[in-house]
Parts: C-alpha cells; structure tokens; sequence
C-alpha cells in the first residue's frame, strides 16, 4: 500500500515539476514590455503634460489630413479620367450611328 502512495505521490511530484517547466518555458518564450507607470509630470504638472499630448495629437491629425488629401486627389484624377475616357466611348458611339442612321435614308436602294 506505501508502494503505491509513493507511486502516486511521486507523478504528483513529476506532474507538478512538468507544470513548472511548461511555465517558465512559456515565461520565457513570451517578450516582456516595459511597463510604464504615470511619469512625475503626469502627477505634478498635469496641464503642461495635457497640453503637450493635445499638441502631439494635433500635429499627427495634421499628417492625416495631409494623407486624406493626398488621397482624395489620387481618387478625383482617377474618377476624371474614367469620365474622359466612358465621354469619348459615348461620342464614338454617337458618331458611328449618326452615320449609319443618316446613311441608310440618304440613298435608299432596291435590293433584288
């Protein structure tokens, strides 16, 4: 009956051991962040910093802007091109049957 505690007791001891080394591999195999805290000028000078992190948040909408301009002016030039492009296809279209239209009553013939 002691043969069979120890048994059991010692893969308790094992699975326990095996939990450990599972944990600190996991540990150690995750990169740690540096943790930040609030900074001494986020507790005793808390408008300044406010105010510095409204001016970081304007000067990066700013750039966005920038992008956001950049890109509707990508879009309109493509969105005019596909215009100039579908009005000459119309035109063309226009053309070829005006033509035929106005072939076809012109000279009317006979067929035998």
């Amino acid at each position: 009956m002691k043969l069979i505690k120890l048994k059991i007791e010692s893969r308790k001891a094992k699975e326990g051991l095996v939990r450990l080394v599972v944990l600190c591999i996991m540990l150690a195999a995750f990169p740690f962040q540096l943790i930040r805290a609030q900074t001494f000028s986020e507790w005793f000078r808390q408008k300044k910093t406010q105010q510095r992190y409204l001016l970081e948040q304007i000067a990066a909408l700013r750039v966005y802007a920038g992008y956001v301009h950049k890109g509707y002016g990508i879009v309109s030039d493509g969105l005019q091109t596909v215009r100039d492009i579908t009005n000459v296809e119309f035109n063309l279209h226009g053309f070829f049957i005006s033509g035929v239209s106005g072939a076809a009553t012109r000279n009317p013939t006979k067929v035998y």
